[in-house]
């Protein structure tokens, strides 16, 4: 009511001509000088987007290709690692095998001398004992022949010579 009261809603006729004439002149004078540059821009700022999404796509494509290539690498790399530790056990296992079965082969040696040197003292030794039977039986002779005693007093002097042999 206030609006109609002050003749803001009447329609001017002229003011409506002249509105009409300056939008049509503001059109064709931006057609002319300022949609051309503004759709340049934004075509190009569109180009310069949809360039940069491009560059992403590959850029994540390449992301992609380079983190299954690691991921490839990385399982033959731990393949490998897993085949190396299997050939250093293998090899740590021979080895100790090796040094098992050379230490047993030593000690079988060790045992083999120690017999050989037993047997070598064993036959000196009755060698000795032989040698010295036979000292005895000639010196228990030569006194049975020396004396010519009784079979009493020759017993006493094997037992007295046996004791002597003893006591040696």
């Amino acid at each position: 009511m206030l609006l109609v009261a002050a003749g803001l809603l009447d329609i001017d006729v002229g003011m409506a001509v002249w509105t009409l004439i300056v939008f049509s002149l503001l059109l064709f004078v931006l057609s002319r000088f300022a949609w051309r540059p503004i759709l340049a821009a934004l075509v190009e700022r569109e180009q310069r987007i949809q360039g940069s999404l491009e560059r992403a796509e590959q850029m994540l494509a390449e992301a992609k290709r380079l983190q299954a290539e690691n991921e490839r690498r990385r399982h033959q790399i731990e393949l490998e690692s897993q085949k190396i530790i299997h050939e250093a056990r293998e090899a740590a296992e021979r080895l100790r095998a090796e040094l098992l079965d050379r230490a047993r082969q030593e000690a079988r040696a060790l045992l083999d001398r120690a017999h050989e040197e037993i047997e070598r003292n064993k036959e000196r030794a009755l060698v000795e004992l032989r040698v010295e039977a036979a000292e005895l039986a000639v010196l228990i002779a030569e006194k049975i022949l020396r004396t010519q005693l009784d079979a009493r007093r020759q017993r006493e002097l094997i037992e007295s010579v046996l004791a002597e042999l003893e006591a040696s």
